[in-house]
């Protein structure tokens, strides 16, 4: 029905549960990067040579108009002149296929006016935006424009809070332009961004109308969870409050010796556990468990399908497919509170960029036996998909390395980091033939940095 159906994420992104057996590691991330303008440089290496593969970008966008200048990058004009006209056809030249999302960013209002146009609300603005751009973009040869437009309530500026009447607003809006919705030529989707607690209802709002609303589409192409931010006071709230459970972003206690202790969070104390997905999981429950994991924070939000719970208030068999769970590293007045960071190799730090990809694996089959098919685990859920927040904030361990790295260690010039570049190393092994480091010998250290770029296309 809708059109995101073929896209690339279909199958690949998580794999199947096949009688009650591992889906496998987690593929393909959502990756979002914000700035003003965003490192785009950065981020076409990384759709070129990305660790985690990415078939979702989710970008910052400026006011165009901006007073001060932030917007230059997204000017439009006849041509390509805007520097993000030049990223998105840069991306799509590397062979990205997959969608790509803009974040309005509301300092103020917007200054911006689409030409021809009169809007009637502030959050119009961007959709006419997207939709100028790709009309540049489709002229210039580049087909695969801007999908979505993303408003994150955060950081909206009070522009556009997500609700049912006012996603039913801008739906509304959306057939006005596109009159078959997503079946239109052109049609540009609206995503979401919220905390956790909004799991039910982005299931609600990515799989099927709004009630009475007369649509024949769900209002969300696309819903983000923010995995971080996420705090719960035990039993009750106020001055009753016993024991407040923080998660990856170190909110202000509510009580003077919080616990876990500030700013000690889930992802820190798993990295160093035997078993971090039990250790960050936990057992799905309301109620306020011995320390503070994702089994009660996400929980009681998003509960299976048992006792007191019934649809549509819980998860059994849901389809969280167009649902992004996002991680996060966040700068706290605290120090770093890291929710991926923990898993980097930097100094210091636990394991890769692969452990945390395993992780997520691992954490996905639990929420899949736990939640999504509580109870039945050869049922048919789809679970949600992942998200890392953001690019800038990355470990450098975990970002592409530079084009000239990669190349170093393409030896037989195929243009590809493969096997034929691991048999070259073999062949001139204690010889100057397989050298990739310049050392004038081949050895351990060039056979190493061929498996580092591994993938990687010169």
């Amino acid at each position: 029905m809708r059109r995101w159906n073929s896209m690339v994420w279909a199958v690949t992104a998580v794999g199947v549960m096949v009688s009650g057996q591992s889906r496998g590691s987690v593929d393909g991330w959502m990756l979002w990067a914000e700035g003003t303008p965003p490192d785009f440089d950065g981020v076409v290496a990384w759709v070129k040579n990305a660790a985690p593969t990415c078939d979702k970008l989710t970008i910052r966008l400026m006011d165009p108009d901006a007073p001060n200048g932030s917007g230059d990058a997204f000017k439009l004009d006849n041509g390509m002149n805007a520097g993000v006209l030049q990223f998105m056809k840069s991306i799509r030249d590397e062979k990205f296929a997959g969608e790509v999302a803009v974040l309005p960013y509301f300092d103020g209002n917007w200054v911006w006016e689409p030409s021809g146009t009169t809007t009637t609300h502030e959050w119009e603005k961007p959709f006419y935006w997207a939709q100028q751009a790709n009309a540049i973009l489709a002229g210039a040869g580049v087909s695969q424009g801007f999908f979505e437009v993303n408003f994150e309530n955060e950081n909206s500026g009070g522009i556009l809070q997500v609700d049912d009447a006012t996603l039913l607003a801008v739906q509304t809006f959306q057939k006005s332009v596109w009159p078959s919705l997503s079946q239109s030529p052109g049609f540009i989707g609206l995503a979401a961004t919220k905390g956790y607690t909004s799991a039910l209802n982005m299931l609600r709002w990515t799989t099927v109308p709004l009630s009475g609303s007369g649509m024949p589409e769900p209002p969300l192409a696309s819903g983000v969870l923010e995995l971080y931010n996420m705090a719960k006071c035990c039993p009750g709230g106020g001055d009753n409050c016993e024991t407040t459970f923080v998660d990856a972003y170190s909110t202000v206690p509510q009580t003077p010796n919080p616990s876990p202790a500030s700013p000690q969070t889930i992802y820190t104390r798993a990295a160093a556990a035997a078993d971090p997905v039990t250790d960050i999981l936990g057992t799905p429950t309301a109620s306020c468990p011995t320390q503070s994991d994702f089994g009660f924070l996400f929980g009681n939000k998003a509960p299976p399908c048992s006792g007191s719970y019934a649809p549509p208030d819980c998860m059994t068999g849901a389809d969280m497919s167009r649902v992004w769970l996002m991680f996060s590293s966040e700068s706290t007045s605290l120090g770093t509170i890291d929710a991926f960071g923990t898993w980097s190799a930097q100094p210091g730090s636990g394991a890769s960029v692969e452990t945390f990809k395993t992780f997520c694996g691992k954490f996905d089959d639990a929420f899949y036996t736990h939640y999504w098919n509580a109870g039945s685990p050869g049922g048919d859920a789809q679970p949600p998909r992942y998200a890392i927040f953001q690019y800038a904030r990355m470990p450098d361990s975990w970002k592409p390395s530079t084009i000239a790295d990669v190349c170093n260690a393409d030896l037989d010039g195929s243009g590809q980091v493969d096997l034929g570049d691991i048999l070259a190393v073999i062949d001139g092994w204690m010889t100057e033939a397989g050298d990739v480091n310049d050392d004038g010998e081949t050895d351990v250290t060039d056979l190493l940095i061929v498996l580092e770029y591994y993938g990687g296309v010169c």
